[in-house]
């Protein structure tokens, strides 16, 4: 799954060295990044993914899945993987990012309450009161 960590199994991931792979990592100035990008073979989804070991041969993180054939990426997914690798989304904009989410959510919350409440009144003074002194 995109972003988040994984174990490596080799009876689930199977580690190749594509001729893309040298490629990719002339496009990553960042030595570091550079030297813990791999592509592996899911073996059972059958898809290829651009990887990177987070604890080398024990956990990694996908970066771009290339789906059932390495020939699926093309001069679009090299353009959106050069992209994303040179502007990565930080944990501080990530943190940001989900923060003004749940304002928004809590704002929408809100007015969908404040909704409720206007018609409730409305009803309310709409009716006739009839005193019976």
């Amino acid at each position: 799954m995109l972003g988040v960590a994984c174990r490596y199994r080799k009876s689930e991931h199977r580690i190749i060295q594509p001729r893309i792979l040298s490629w990719i990592k002339r496009q990553i100035p960042d030595a570091r990044l550079r030297d813990s990008l791999f592509i592996y073979y899911h073996l059972q989804h059958g898809t290829f993914v651009i990887a990177q070991w987070v604890v080398p041969e024990r956990s990694f993180i996908d970066i771009h899945n290339l789906g059932n054939s390495l020939a699926n990426f093309t001069a679009d997914a090299a353009q959106r993987f050069r992209q994303q690798i040179k502007s990565p989304v930080g944990r501080h904009e990530l943190g940001k990012a989900l923060r003004q989410k749940e304002r928004d959510r809590l704002t929408q919350e809100q007015d969908i309450n404040d909704d409720k409440v206007e018609r409730r009144n409305r009803r309310m003074s709409s009716k006739i009161v009839v005193s019976m002194a």
